[in-house]
């Protein structure tokens, strides 16, 4: 319930911050968004965001495949992970609510043990977060390369998420590389006596064994990093596209640029950047003189395009849930009176 409590509260927020963003630059970046949207030019955008969503498919059925050693249904990995990207933009951070939610029906509808599941969800993100934060600092860069500046409070704010993303990454890959304990030693130490040989023990074993195994293919550990590559290079590609509709040309480094501070955008705490993106599109534009109400609308149609998938995955979400309910209900059903029949 509090999580719950905590997430309405985060959406209020972002609902607030983009009333103030779209209120400054016009009610009309609305119409616009929504112009673009459903026009040839938007199509283009659909295109790509597929483009998007189908490499970061591939790339998650990959790490599956070398971990777990068999070739998940194309289709079926789709869903679950179009079902995780909705349920990781209706969640603070973006990026982080899904992967309950795909460690589950992967379990249930791919036939992989939960450490399978558990460890091909910690690299996907990992190598995610690897590339992600690599062109927010490679954008962050180019913006002050520039001339520009940003606010006292973005500076902070980037500063200390980053630095903990980095931290984190680094800590991850330094014990991988050199085959030590990730996450097992951290249970231990903190778990106490009472849980070794427990089921929560054997698991994080397994997951740690299994994370090794992928990362002992150099092989597949470059062919991941390259689909990651592709991603954030579709991702750059969708934003210089949309600059380039609205204001008619686009040079490389400012698209970088954009593109950089959109995705510190995506590391704040309200869901999928909702209010942060358009704010943060808008100064970026407003710097190279392109207008705050031009970015702001970039961003608008950044989650408009984005949305259209969000939708597609809650409605397969509710679909899983319809199907897998009844199951859970029976099984707990039978547990019940088992133990009845037991007494």
């Amino acid at each position: 319930m509090k999580a719950f409590i905590k997430i309405v509260i985060a959406f209020l927020v972002a609902l607030v911050i983009l009333a103030i963003t779209v209120e400054r630059a016009g009610i009309e970046t609305l119409e616009i968004a929504g112009s673009i949207i459903f026009s040839y030019q938007g199509l283009l955008l659909f295109l790509l965001t597929a483009g998007i969503c189908l490499v970061s498919i591939l790339r998650w059925r990959n790490v599956m495949r070398v971990q777990s050693g068999k070739k998940t249904s194309l289709k079926e990995t789709g869903k679950i992970w179009l079902t995780g990207y909705a349920a990781d933009h209706a969640t603070p951070v973006e990026f982080l609510g899904g992967g309950p939610i795909r460690i589950f029906l992967a379990r249930k509808k791919l036939n992989v043990t939960y450490g399978d599941a558990i460890a091909s969800i910690i690299v996907d993100k990992v190598v995610d977060a690897t590339f992600f934060a690599s062109f927010l600092v490679g954008g962050v860069f180019t913006f002050f390369m520039l001339g520009n500046e940003l606010s006292l409070i973005y500076i902070i704010s980037g500063i200390l998420i980053l630095s903990l993303v980095v931290l984190l990454l680094a800590y991850f890959y330094m014990r991988v590389l050199d085959n030590r304990s990730v996450f097992l030693w951290v249970f231990k130490r903190f778990a106490g006596k009472k849980y070794e040989n427990s089921k929560s023990e054997k698991l994080i074993e397994e997951v740690e064994k299994k994370i090794k195994i992928f990362f002992s293919n150099k092989k597949e550990v470059v062919k991941t990093f390259f689909y990651s590559l592709t991603r954030e290079l579709l991702r750059w590609g969708r934003v210089l596209l949309i600059i380039f509709i609205l204001i008619g040309a686009c040079e490389i480094e400012k698209g970088l640029a954009v593109y950089g501070l959109a995705n510190l955008s995506m590391i704040l705490p309200v869901p999928a950047g909702i209010g942060t993106l358009e704010a943060i599109s808008g100064y970026a534009f407003h710097s190279f003189n392109w207008g705050f109400d031009m970015g702001t609308t970039l961003a608008l149609v950044w989650h408009g395009v984005v949305f259209v998938v969000v939708l597609l995955g809650a409605f397969l979400g509710v679909r899983f849930a319809v199907e897998l309910v009844p199951e859970r209900v029976e099984d707990a059903l039978d547990k019940i009176i088992g133990k009845r029949n037991r007494e």
